[in-house]
């Protein structure tokens, strides 16, 4: 097996309208760490892997297509072989077509249309010069996030690490997958930052020294905040981002320590195309959720808040408002098709989703998947909103609402659980 590994400095310019957060009501104040799209590239007898993970709240649809075609033609690899996952930070660029606000936003607009070019930069470099490799792969654990939705609920505590190391000893990269919301810092954060999962990935690269790459892919987290949190409400600083961020980092390095080397792992991928189904948004209730912020805003005014109040109000009216307009004049598919992959590397395996699954699916999908360990790898070859099970749309809530970008119909979950488990199935036949 030949591997190499690179990344790519993909940091937005200040004054840049952040992602994730619709209380945002102004631009990026500052760079409190910079961004990476970081790249490992594996070849194997039959197969080439490129796995390429960035520090964005969600990589848009046309940016990955634009991004995997490219790469496709440069390396001469299939495009199905290209994985593109977000980490799902909440202090980084919101990328067009933005999900929160309704600002003509300029410099997202220009940070968007580079992108793909940056994706590029990581996945060429990454695939510059491989050298022959070893594989250790191992599981640990962390608590550090909760379930938003369910009180006492469940989540995926499981930390899944890979490492690759070449025939002197040296480990030159490493790939992490935990379920957790890149949410430590809140709205209230103006700096731009990779969230707990830089802190991770930078506490491992700094442990293995040299030019070490490790690569963050978040799991199944659409439901999963971390315990920063106060339910949906994220109050952390940046101490608690380096804590659990230290944390993970820190279980995944344990889980390496004694893993066995693995010195052929046989390296496998599978890939499909999905038509999943898309509901259209209510119009009267995307009018009644923009009214109530209206009001919400007026009382905020009366009560005399102070100006950050207000501002974020403002934030919250934008994200309503730009609902309510689309709901009335964008016309709406029924259906899309989605990508989806599954990979091996020895008996570690990745599936991928196009958004963010809630983690009962991730759990199941690693109770059926014939290797182990199974992560699931969220946020994947683009972004189509929540992907929740069945019972959350019965139950109603956040992640089930939707609106123009979260229209994924009920049982979508289920049906990508499915399709992973099939392509899994396909790769432990060959």
């Amino acid at each position: 097996m030949l591997v190499s590994a690179a990344r790519a400095d993909v940091t937005p310019p200040v004054g840049v309208r952040m992602g994730g957060f619709a209380a945002r009501y102004k631009g990026a104040e500052g760079i409190h760490d910079n961004l990476y799209a970081k790249a490992i590239y594996l070849e194997g007898r039959d197969s080439s892997l490129l796995l390429i993970s960035a520090d964005v709240v969600e990589l848009p649809n046309d940016v990955v297509e634009r991004a995997r075609t490219m790469l496709s033609k440069r390396l001469s690899i299939d495009k199905g072989a290209i994985m593109m996952a977000a980490t799902h930070t909440h202090s980084g660029p919101a990328l067009m077509p933005d999900i929160t606000s309704d600002a003509e936003l300029i410099l997202n607009r220009a940070h968007t249309e580079k992108y793909p070019s940056l994706l590029l930069e990581a996945g060429e470099k990454a695939a510059e010069s491989p050298v022959k490799a070893f594989a250790r792969w191992g599981t640990g654990r962390a608590e550090i996030a909760f379930n938003r939705r369910e009180e006492g609920g469940p989540i995926d505590p499981e930390v899944i690490a890979l490492s690759l190391e070449t025939e002197s000893g040296q480990t030159i990269a490493s790939l992490v997958n935990y379920a957790c919301h890149g949410v430590v810092l809140g709205a209230s954060n103006y700096m731009i930052s990779a969230d707990w999962m830089g802190y991770e990935s930078g506490f491992i690269e700094k442990a293995f020294g040299g030019e070490h790459v490790s690569v963050f892919t978040n799991a199944a987290d659409g439901d999963l905040n971390p315990i920063t949190s106060k339910g949906y409400g994220c109050f952390g600083t940046f101490d608690d981002a380096k804590r659990l961020g230290t944390i993970v980092g820190s279980s995944a390095l344990e889980a390496l320590k004694n893993a066995p080397v693995v010195k052929e792992p046989q390296l496998g991928l599978e890939s499909s195309t999905v038509a999943v189904r898309k509901v259209t948004p209510s119009v009267e209730q995307a009018e009644k959720s923009h009214q109530e912020q209206l009001e919400l805003l007026e009382k905020l005014k009366k009560e005399g808040k102070d100006p950050e109040a207000i501002g974020a109000q403002e934030g919250v009216i934008s994200y309503t408002g730009k609902n309510l307009r689309l709901a009335r004049t964008m016309k709406f598919s029924e259906s899309d098709d989605v990508h989806v992959q599954a990979f091996r590397i020895g008996d570690l395996a990745l599936a991928t989703m196009p958004g963010e699954p809630v983690v009962k699916l991730g759990l199941e999908l690693k109770r059926r998947s014939p290797f182990s360990p199974t992560g699931l790898v969220s946020y994947a070859n683009g972004y189509h909103g929540y992907i929740p099970v069945r019972e959350d749309y019965e139950k109603g809530g956040y992640e089930s609402t939707t609106t123009w970008w979260n229209r994924l119909a009920s049982g979508t979950g289920e049906q990508l659980l499915e399709e992973d488990l099939r392509l899994l199935g396909k790769l432990r036949k060959r």
